[in-house]
């Protein structure tokens, strides 16, 4: 590691510090509002220097596991010169050219702007066609970074070419790009050693609502399969996938069988779709994802998610998946992913109810002397054993080798005898990683479950370009098929652009917009000046052959390229609210 390197990882260190002491000096005022903040702050600090103690493992594990490097800031950087930078990617060339040949047999080029603008909505501005289709008309430096497109001069044939460009072409193109893409980004180096040495080794999974352009008013009628029906009736028939969830204090709800409770406080309503992601806490990447109704089952999809994976790479080197309490609900997905694949569920203990002799300490045997120490595991086959034995993904282990394995515990005193429990008697419970301890095991789950936030920032990317943000922001024009382009390429530019500031691509990049006259000299240096990355400076500017994905075929059909309709309205009762009969 260079020694600028461990600067700045210093640097993050300090920061993450100061703001989990705010975090907790907030959590204080609310609970005492009398309390002023300088005392808060003061016993905030005890309060985090005293966690940061009780695990003696947990600030190694955390300087092991933290990200190498973060994505350069939007503000810093010419969007112009990125959006150049970008489509020269062979494989972004490569899905331009499927874009204009998407339903026909030969290019349409008259399909070039709407592509163009399609990029640019998932890209830089909000997804506005109209103010997108002006700026092309008016702009010579968004026309330069496209390749100056052309394409019908009327608004309207231009809404009906992207009508025909989203409904047409698989969606799940993308994702094939985006892992060819992560895996240039995993073999990047640094001094001869890997940039990025946990690449795909922890991940995390959660999902974000997105509202579809209809009212998002929760429609009240008087039975379920009334307002179930004037739901679909809003929806119309290009979103056939959109439809309205609530979230209340105090109930959570996946699917709107009833009429919400008088008095209750609905904390997060949405009448759209639910777009979950499984993303990279190496490098703060999604990795593969989907699109579903807001009312789809988010554990479903990661089951579907996790299998499309490791179809397309089979040697994908994910050990943990970190997700929150949802994906704990139930014994059946910690299972299978351990069986299946070898990968170990980290998250919350929610199910407190619990028939193991150790539900009250967490999974963790005692003793007259305390909680007993974790030494070892029993006999384990990960993810890294499977590929060893040359099991591929989805498959046992042979003879059942594994399937149950065996935690060990002993006493802080060494006078007790040693004691296990066995994760299949409670896969909640009794996890790979213990929910408490001073071993370097439970500072690992402590670690990834802070992290789960890159999931969030995802999403908060997502939000600020204006692909999920709420009304008027929100992209009025997109159908069911728009919003699975959308959201998918808004996606795979996270990844595009980590890897053109990686590999010198985007300082060409800068360096032909100067020569174009588009920026100038000083604007260049800035630029230059403040992305302070090593690379190679290597340009693909002369070289934007279109490049197919590595595991792209017309036949496979990735989750987000089926189409998962909303629940069908005859599902639903049609006796009154408030009757005493049953409704099913």
């Amino acid at each position: 590691m260079t020694q600028h390197n461990k600067k700045t990882r210093e640097t993050q260190l300090s920061r993450r510090l100061r703001r989990a002491i705010n975090q907790e000096a907030h959590e204080l005022i609310k609970k005492d509002p009398t309390l002023g903040r300088v005392k808060a702050l003061k016993t905030a600090r005890q309060i985090v220097i005293a966690r940061e103690r009780k695990n003696p493992h947990r600030k190694r594990i955390r300087e092991l596991t933290e990200p190498e490097l973060r994505a350069v800031k939007r503000s810093e950087t010419c969007s112009v010169a990125e959006q150049r930078a970008i489509r020269n990617i062979p494989a972004i060339q490569w899905l331009v050219a499927y874009l204009l040949t998407a339903g026909r047999t030969r290019p349409f080029l008259n399909r070039l702007l709407v592509t163009a603008a399609l990029f640019e909505m998932a890209f830089t501005v909000r997804p506005e066609f109209r103010f997108v289709f002006s700026r092309f008309r008016s702009g010579d430096s968004i026309n330069w970074a496209h390749g100056s497109p052309q394409g019908p001069f009327t608004i309207e044939a231009n809404y009906h070419a992207l009508r025909r460009v989203t409904d047409c072409g698989k969606s799940g193109a993308t994702i094939h790009i985006n892992l060819d893409l992560l895996d240039q980004i995993a073999a990047t180096k640094v001094a001869g050693e890997l940039r990025f040495p946990n690449f795909g080794r922890f991940c995390a999974i959660d999902g974000t609502l997105i509202e579809a352009n209809v009212p998002q008013t929760l429609p009240r009628m008087r039975s379920p399969r009334a307002r179930k029906t004037l739901i679909r009736e809003i929806a119309g028939k290009h979103r056939r996938m959109a439809d309205m969830v609530f979230h209340g204090f105090g109930k959570h709800s996946d699917a709107i069988d009833d009429q919400p409770e008088p008095g209750l406080t609905i904390r997060k309503s949405c009448f759209g779709y639910n777009l979950v992601v499984i993303s990279c806490l190496d490098t703060c990447l999604p990795v593969i994802w989907t699109l579903m109704p807001a009312t789809g089952n988010e554990v479903a999809a990661a089951r579907e998610l996790i299998e499309a994976l490791f179809e397309l790479r089979p040697d994908f080197p994910m050990e943990y998946l970190v997700g929150d309490g949802l994906y704990n609900r139930g014994f059946e997905f910690p299972s299978t992913l351990y069986k299946n694949y070898g990968i170990h569920l980290v998250s919350p203990r929610t199910n407190r109810k619990s028939k193991s002799e150790w539900a009250d300490s967490d999974g963790v045997p005692r003793c007259p002397h305390g909680l007993m120490k974790f030494t070892r595991h029993g006999e384990v086959w990960d993810a890294a054993k499977r590929r060893a034995h040359g099991i591929r993904p989805g498959n046992l282990p042979p003879n059942g080798k594994g399937l149950n394995p065996r935690l060990r515990f002993e006493c802080h005193e060494e006078v007790c005898r040693e004691k296990s429990t066995r994760m299949e008697d409670d896969w909640i419970l009794h996890t790979f990683l213990p929910h408490i301890g001073q071993d370097k095991w439970a500072a690992l789950r402590e670690v990834l479950l802070a992290r789960r936030n890159t999931s969030e920032s995802l999403f908060a990317q997502l939000k600020q370009l204006g692909v999920g943000a709420k009304w008027p922001n929100r992209a009025r024009w997109a159908t069911d098929n728009g919003m699975r382009w959308l959201t998918s390429l808004a996606l795979l530019n996270m990844t595009a652009r980590k890897l053109v500031h990686l590999d010198g691509s985007y300082a060409a990049a800068l360096k032909d917009a100067y020569s174009a006259g588009i920026i100038t000299r000083q604007q260049m240096h800035r630029f230059l000046e403040v992305e302070g990355i090593e690379t190679d400076s290597r340009s693909r500017a002369d070289d934007t052959r279109p490049v197919a994905p590595s595991t792209w075929n017309d036949w496979i059909e990735l989750p987000i390229d089926r189409e998962f309709l909303a629940t069908p309205v005859d599902a639903y009762s049609d006796i009154p609210y408030g009757s005493n009969k049953s409704e099913k």
